[in-house]
């Protein structure tokens, strides 16, 4: 086994179980090069263990088991893909689109909401809890496509 790998399992065995969220899942790369590698989807109820010979992953009823001589690696891999957008029926709405340097979004009916600005990588660049209709300072964001999420709608917006 590398080093790297023998120094990263170490550090997950101390951590002992582990719970994984939804959308993700867990590759575990075989030290065998040409072997294929194992994937098993994450949900809340996965429980990962590190005990003293090896990982075992209990998903359901399904159980797998691997000897940490037979690990070349293991990845943790979540799909961004998971991201809706909803621009038809919506109660807000983009007023311009692309923007240069001010977001309008129309449709608010005062009461303070959550509102939050993503790349396109997932990489959150703007926050905040109490979003009161306000117009927003896009100015300092990089040119691209990003996602706005007010309370639970999701807008596509291009930042020129």
């Amino acid at each position: 086994m590398k080093l790297k790998t023998a120094i990263a399992i170490t550090c997950m065995i101390s951590a002992g179980t582990l719970t994984a969220s939804a959308d993700s899942k867990v590759i575990v790369d075989p030290a065998q090069e040409g072997a294929p590698s194992q994937e098993t989807a994450l949900s809340v109820d996965t429980k990962i263990t590190f005990t003293s010979t090896g990982v075992q992953i209990e998903n359901g009823g399904d159980t797998r088991a691997f000897k940490y001589a037979d690990i070349g690696g293991i990845r943790f891999v979540t799909s961004t893909s998971s991201v809706t957008v909803i621009e038809r029926d919506a109660k807000y709405a983009l007023r311009t689109n692309p923007v240069e340097t001010e977001l309008e979004i129309t449709g608010h009916a005062g009461t303070p909401v959550p509102l939050s600005i993503f790349s396109l990588n997932g990489q959150q660049m703007l926050s905040t809890l109490n979003w009161q209709g306000e117009t927003l300072n896009v100015a300092t964001l990089a040119p691209g496509t990003y996602l706005v999420r007010i309370n639970n709608e999701t807008f596509k917006f291009i930042k020129k």
